[in-house]
């Protein structure tokens, strides 16, 4: 199984202790049968891109609009997005600013109460899958 995060995964082991070899029918001294192991990538991430790939006319894709903006902005997630919708906006320091959850994939977010300045936004879906990460500009 592989968590939400994309890089820790999760092992389920079933261990009877019989074995074909030369100790078989032998336990081993197994006093847990079973087990979970957890393991967490920290290698480099890979991209995966799809060349050549050309969208299918009308299909959308996530927008936020406009950019840079002073009170609120529009998100659009685009279609085909499982709902609830989760966003985050962070400073530049990397602490989160702004968060909340929309029932629609089509929402305005109210930006009045950040200061000036350049923030990241992301965007997951209801399965808290990062659909989107853009660049915000506050004036």
């Amino acid at each position: 199984m592989v968590a939400n995060d994309g890089i820790t995964f999760y092992l389920l082991t079933d261990s009877v202790g019989g074995t074909s070899g030369p100790s078989a029918g032998m336990d081993g001294g197994l006093t847990n049968r079973g087990a979970v192991v957890e393991y967490i990538y920290t290698g480099p991430l890979l991209s995966i891109e799809t060349p050549g790939y050309t969208p299918i006319p009308g299909e959308r894709s996530f927008r936020m609009y406009p950019n840079p903006a002073s009170n609120e902005v529009m998100i659009d997630a685009g279609r085909n997005v499982s709902k609830p919708v989760y966003y985050e906006v962070f400073d530049l320091l990397g602490r989160p600013v702004l968060k909340g959850k929309r029932d629609d994939t089509r929402f305005s977010l109210n930006i009045t109460t950040l200061k000036k300045g350049v923030y990241s936004f992301r965007l997951y879906n209801g399965w808290d899958i990062l659909i989107a990460t853009e660049k915000l500009i506050v004036q």
